[in-house]
């Protein structure tokens, strides 16, 4: 008889185990909060690159600079800085993303800051921080 109880336990267990990864099979079937690492994981630095004004451009207006930009999952912030010939930064603006290219306008009261020959660089950072330059000079 103790024998006969062993047994069915044992097959009363492993029904449950059964019934148990059925249930979880359905469960993340059904779901849609992602798992694990989440939906993507964040492989890649963005890449980002300058495409106008080009170099040895001269302005007396407002000026826009625009490029191209891309991340294996998003862009989250794209900076535009000015720079002057020694590095100091004459001024920062954020740039609009959109369909992998950016643009940005700089106004023409800044333009007197920039007197003088600058350096143009283009900051991409994506949601996980990882960030990319590009510099026109």
């Amino acid at each position: 008889m103790n024998n006969r109880n062993s047994t069915r336990f044992a097959i009363a267990r492993s029904g449950l185990s059964v019934i148990a990864i059925a249930v979880l099979m359905l469960g993340l079937a059904t779901c849609k909060v992602p798992f694990g690492l989440g939906g993507a994981v964040d492989l890649e630095v963005p890449t980002v690159r300058i495409t106008s004004p080009q170099t040895d451009t001269y302005f007396n207006d407002d000026f826009v600079v625009s490029g191209t930009v891309a991340d294996d999952l998003e862009v989250k912030t794209l900076i535009v800085r000015v720079l002057a010939s020694d590095g100091t930064l004459l001024g920062s603006y954020p740039a609009t993303v959109s369909d992998g290219s950016f643009t940005v306008t700089i106004p023409a009261a800044s333009i007197t800051a920039l007197m003088g020959t600058v350096t143009l660089e283009a900051v991409a950072t994506d949601a996980n921080s990882k960030s990319a330059k590009d510099r026109t000079f």
